[in-house]
């Protein structure tokens, strides 16, 4: 597994542009605007090395990523999609719908594979969450779930963090 998350440290990071606003790499764009299905990208540096990409894909599924590699590698996913018909999903079921996030951003090509490790992990500490605590998944290696619910979405959080 921590080859598969090798993998996605070159989506992360890249060469450092302006090493005086920051102490670490600046973060680059995850996601590229020519993939099928995409119906908006966008893709914002700022000067304190950080940035937002947000994605809109042609189902309804919205990502904005934050991303800041400043004093450590950070990242953070919010998933937003239409809210689950019925009762509202308990945070085990929050989790899952997390990790199939993970998985369904796996799909928009070979280059996105690496984000069905991401899904794996969850998957695989499911039980061991607790909403808005972040979680060790591997030494230094940490992914905080959380998530907003509203009448018409549910905006899913996962923070991951390298220490």
């Amino acid at each position: 597994m921590r080859l598969s998350f090798l993998l996605l440290l070159p989506l992360m990071l890249s060469a450092c542009h302006d090493e005086t606003s920051c102490d670490g790499n600046q973060p680059v764009a995850v996601f590229q605007p020519d993939i099928p299905r995409v119906l908006s990208h966008s893709f914002r540096l700022n000067k304190e090395g950080e940035a937002l990409e947000t994605l809109v894909l042609e189902d309804s599924f919205a990502l904005e990523l934050w991303q800041s590699n400043c004093h450590s590698t950070e990242q953070e996913f919010r998933f937003t999609i239409p809210a689950p018909a019925g009762a509202s999903p308990t945070f085990p079921d929050l989790v899952q719908l997390t990790a199939a996030q993970f998985h369904r951003l796996s799909l928009l090509g070979p280059g996105y594979q690496p984000f069905s490790a991401w899904a794996q992990t969850i998957s695989a500490h499911q039980q061991d969450f607790h909403q808005g605590r972040p979680l060790e998944v591997q030494q230094s290696i940490f992914i905080t779930i959380d998530a907003v619910p509203s009448e018409k979405e549910l905006t899913l959080i996962a923070r991951l963090k390298t220490e």
